[in-house]
């Protein structure tokens, strides 16, 4: 692909993934201001994790939320291109990790009360700062991604998706039985 053509998509790119993360966010922060129940808040979150992470293995193309834009399916054939027969386990390690967090959050509205506010007993700073982490963090990964993609060869990319699926098939196993472990620990001390 042009570089200057990249170049543009890439923009693209970033405004989409930060305007998808705004009407996210968007829809949290009417959850949360109108005193919905921590178990509302969190099934909201695990299905926010796991939609898209389903979708993924069922259309068979990574980010299928992100091909609804213009331009984009142009990008993610690139990527495709370019991550070669490796794209699968190179995508799916993100699988992982979002199916991880959906577990954790519907765990967490499984063992929340239904009647009790999300928001009771969390100061009202962390409407602020836990946004703009998650937007830091958001915008990290899609500029480490979109480098990684860019500037290495093919066979670079093999060894890479080779080792991301190894650290995430680690991490969100670990994740997920300490989630269990959690859960149990509560439960039996409750």
């Amino acid at each position: 692909m042009e570089e200057r053509r990249l170049n543009n998509l890439r923009r693209k790119q970033f405004i989409y993934m930060n305007l998808m993360f705004a009407v996210t966010l968007i829809l949290l922060l009417g959850l949360v201001l109108s005193r919905a129940s921590g178990v509302v808040v969190y099934s909201v979150l695990g299905l926010i994790f796991l939609i898209p992470a389903i979708s993924l293995q069922i259309s068979k193309r990574p980010h299928p939320f992100l091909q609804l834009f213009p331009g984009m399916k142009e990008l993610i054939r690139y990527e495709l291109d370019k991550l070669g027969n490796s794209w699968r386990r190179y995508y799916t390690s993100g699988f992982l990790l979002q199916f991880a967090l959906s577990i954790f959050f519907f765990i967490q509205a499984l063992i929340r009360d239904g009647n009790t506010p999300f928001m009771e007993g969390i100061p009202f700073w962390y409407l602020i700062v836990i946004p703009l982490v998650m937007l830091l963090v958001l915008n990290f990964n899609l500029r480490v991604h979109t480098r990684r993609i860019d500037q290495k060869t093919p066979e670079q990319l093999k060894v890479y998706a080779d080792d991301k699926m190894l650290f995430s098939l680690v991490f969100a196993s670990v994740s997920v039985v300490m989630t269990l472990l959690g859960t149990l620990v509560v439960m039996v001390m409750t």
